[in-house]
């Protein structure tokens, strides 16, 4: 995956904030794995993590 992810801009690009302001429909594969498994930790902490994964396993289909 090569989106590139910046979370040092406004808080409300995190994946948590832009959940709440416009659904799941508008978050990518790893935006909705960066909530589960960054849940609880800093807005956007998971990010990473998610991004790490869906690379390993070809995307989100090599996850489930």
């Amino acid at each position: 995956m090569s989106t590139a992810y910046d979370l040092s801009g406004h808080p409300d690009d995190h994946p948590y904030n832009r959940m709440r302001r416009l659904g799941f429909d508008a978050l990518s594969d790893a935006e909705v794995l960066s909530l589960a498994v960054g849940g609880g930790r800093e807005l956007g902490a998971g990010l990473p993590l998610a991004l790490h994964l869906l690379a390993a396993h070809d995307g989100a289909r090599g996850l489930a």
